[in-house]
């Protein structure tokens, strides 16, 4: 797990946040033929090979940071749901870690959190993720001391909000994109 940066300044607006930048520390580090284009048999060939799930979101905003909600069907009944689960980086930047299959999944700085912000501005059990299959998918802040914001709106404690696709969610300071995969 990644200790995030602890932040004595009030929350920022998103709109001064950026992504974090990668270092090459040497040319050897850069590819040595150039990336394959549009259009090029690589290209095509690759393309195909890639399902339209793996394709990133559509962002709305530079934030480093997303949960993927996921919502797989059973194969021979389409109308009905199979499981659901999420995907975030926001425990880990570089590695993507994928939750139990569940309704609902609790975030904040515990360990024993399905998704853990290890961050001294987020609460011990900060908020939660739930899915309702006629509904969707919904957050809820549990009473923390910092809030959670979904685009830019803190939430009331313990009111339930619906989310959708490309909503940005802030946990204290911390801005997270949220997208379902379809």
């Amino acid at each position: 797990m990644l200790d995030l940066p602890s932040s004595s300044q009030p929350a920022q607006d998103i709109s001064s946040f950026s992504q974090p930048s990668v270092a090459v520390r040497s040319l050897s580090q850069l590819p040595s033929k150039p990336l394959e284009t549009k259009g090029t048999p690589a290209f095509d060939k690759a393309s195909t090979l890639v399902g339209a799930n793996l394709e990133p979101p559509k962002v709305v905003s530079p934030v480093a940071y997303y949960i993927q909600a996921t919502v797989t069907r059973h194969s021979s009944q389409p109308s009905v749901l199979k499981a659901a689960f999420l995907t975030t980086n926001v425990s880990n930047f570089e590695d993507a870690k994928v939750t139990e299959v569940a309704p609902i999944w609790s975030i904040g700085r515990s360990s024993n959190c399905a998704i853990a912000i290890l961050n001294p501005s987020i609460s011990r059990c900060h908020a939660v993720i739930g899915y309702i299959p006629i509904q969707g998918f919904y957050i809820t802040d549990l009473g923390s001391s910092n809030g959670t914001f979904v685009n830019r709106q803190r939430l009331p404690i313990l009111e339930r909000r619906s989310l959708t696709d490309g909503d940005l969610i802030s946990f204290s300071h911390i801005h997270v994109e949220f997208f379902v995969s379809h």
